[in-house]
């Protein structure tokens, strides 16, 4: 009876030291969550996931956010991993494509469901390879021509017009900057908010008739290097280098910056950082006009932005779904659109906020997204395409030999994209 006591006290006394060391096992622990993404204000990222949380109280949500410039090649490591981290992830638009054929997206299309009818058709597009939707629409982005009242007026620059069959070109734009320049007191006269990055630039050449990527998504020579191409690069170099109207290798962040501190006389920048100028900024007196583009082309506008991945080696795919459906949910879009200003992807949010909608900066978004706007390129390559023009780019602001360095790059990207070929 003893040995049986004994057996029996050294067994309560393990069940005992199992419960001590891991008590949440027990008691109904929160399930952890890990988020990569995209490095927006503070304030805005936590409103976004303490709705979730909110929402979904039984999970422990781990986020982590990263500035632009940092995300992706974090997510190149973290995929490359192919384990189950992160959960979920944000995805830069025309990335998806790059992500889904190396197999670090789950399908979207089927967790929609009959939501997917209610999405923008650009926003779908995006998302969409091979036929099928792999991240989830989550912003979409236009971009303005941002002014300010004050240092305008000061030049005797009269503002830009609204309306947008009266839009500035480029040359005009430029010409005013270099009336608003005052180096002596550090006003710059155009300060472009993603410089370096083709989301914007690649609107230049585009404008002036260049096609920017072959149209099986495989091919940069003869359209990096192209003329019209080309001459759009000039043009841009000249505001760095022989006008010296813009700054050299300013960051987004950076440019959002000078502009909200009353140092440039134009910042053209996307509708994102229109609610962080007038929160962060409150003397700042500025408005908006459409995007420019060049005498004798046609205008053409930056769009798309962020989705959402699951990914798919996660080991909560359900509760990943479960979220990812409420971030795209009306009531959260709704509430997204308030928070951070991208125009919706929902057609059901333009609905449900028409008093919003009729105000003219969106009078004028709305017109630029569904007649000049044009997403950056679809191709499994994109996160290569982006990162050998994005060098490109940064070394013509500095004075490089445009024709040569776009030739270049075309060369390098080529011989990137050739491992996609069949």
């Amino acid at each position: 009876m003893r040995i049986r006591l004994s057996w029996l006290f050294l067994f309560l006394a393990i069940i005992a030291v199992v419960l001590s060391a891991a008590p949440a096992a027990f008691a109904g622990a929160k399930t952890e969550i890990r988020i990569l993404w995209i490095g927006w204000p503070d304030d805005q990222i936590k409103a976004i996931f303490d709705a979730v949380s909110a929402k979904f109280p039984d999970l422990d949500l781990k986020v982590e956010a990263l500035p632009l410039a940092q995300i992706v090649p974090a997510l190149e490591v973290r995929l490359g991993a192919r384990n189950e981290l992160p959960d979920i992830y944000s995805v830069d638009g025309p990335l998806t494509a790059s992500y889904a054929v190396r197999g670090h997206l789950l399908e979207a299309g089927p967790v929609l469901g009959d939501d997917l009818k209610n999405f923008t058709k650009a926003a779908l597009d995006q998302g969409t390879y091979n036929g099928k939707l792999w991240s989830f629409p989550y912003a979409t982005s236009e971009v303005l021509t941002y002014y300010n009242v004050d240092l305008l007026k000061a030049a005797g620059v009269a503002p830009p017009p609204l309306d947008t069959s009266q839009r500035w070109t480029w040359e005009q734009l430029a010409d005013a900057g270099r009336k608003v320049a005052n180096p002596d007191k550090g006003i710059w006269g155009v300060v472009i908010e993603q410089a370096d990055r083709p989301y914007q630039i690649l609107a230049m050449p585009e404008s002036k008739g260049a096609k920017v990527l072959s149209d099986d998504g495989l091919k940069s020579k003869g359209y990096l290097d192209s003329p019209p191409f080309v001459e759009a690069i000039e043009f841009y170099q000249k505001l760095y280098t022989t006008w010296k109207i813009s700054p050299v290798g300013v960051d987004s962040n950076v440019a959002l910056e000078i502009f909200g501190q009353g140092k440039t006389g134009f910042f053209v920048g996307g509708t994102f950082s229109y609610n962080t100028l007038k929160s962060r900024y409150k003397d700042l007196n500025f408005s908006v006009a459409p995007h420019p583009y060049f005498a004798g082309g046609k205008p053409v506008t930056p769009t798309g932005s962020w989705h959402i991945g699951i990914n798919p080696r996660s080991r909560h795919l359900k509760e990943g779904q479960d979220i990812v459906k409420f971030l795209t949910s009306d009531p959260h879009m709704i509430a997204f659109f308030k928070l951070r200003g991208y125009p919706p992807v929902k057609k059901t949010v333009y609905a449900a906020l028409p008093d919003v909608f009729n105000a003219q900066m969106w009078k004028i978004v709305q017109y630029e997204l569904n007649n000049t706007a044009v997403p950056r390129p679809t191709t499994p390559g994109y996160r290569e395409y982006e990162d050998i023009l994005l060098k490109a780019l940064k070394d013509i602001q500095q004075g490089g030999a445009v024709k040569a360095t776009l030739s270049k790059a075309a060369t390098d990207i080529d011989n990137e994209l050739a491992k996609y070929k069949q």
